[in-house]
């Protein structure tokens, strides 16, 4: 199947990746074509999973493959807002840092 191929839910590969934390599957699934900002049918994308979970490492890397850090899920968090309200600081700092353009 494809990289991008979704199952029932509306995720990807690269959802689940990043749902478990996997820093190098989220490497080979998105230099193999996967869509970095792929959205679930729940409005999650890749960067809301890992920043609900708090995996510091792939929220690095998909900001560093361009990962829109605004995004909002179908309950209107952001990345951010999942990782304030999870206490996932390292995660916090990261996302605060990209969205200040650094």
């Amino acid at each position: 199947g494809s990289v991008n191929e979704k199952d029932n839910g509306g995720g990807t590969p690269l959802h689940a990746a990043s749902f478990w934390g996997c820093v190098e599957c989220v490497r080979e699934l998105l230099d193999r074509g996967g869509s970095v900002n792929e959205k679930a049918d729940n409005g999650e994308t890749l960067l809301h999973a890992a920043s609900y979970f708090g995996y510091v490492e792939c929220v690095r890397e998909l900001l560093e493959r361009g990962a829109s850090v605004n995004e909002k899920d179908n309950d209107g968090d952001t990345p951010l807002d999942l990782a304030i309200h999870y206490s996932n600081p390292q995660c916090e700092k990261e996302l605060r840092r990209a969205m200040a353009g650094r």
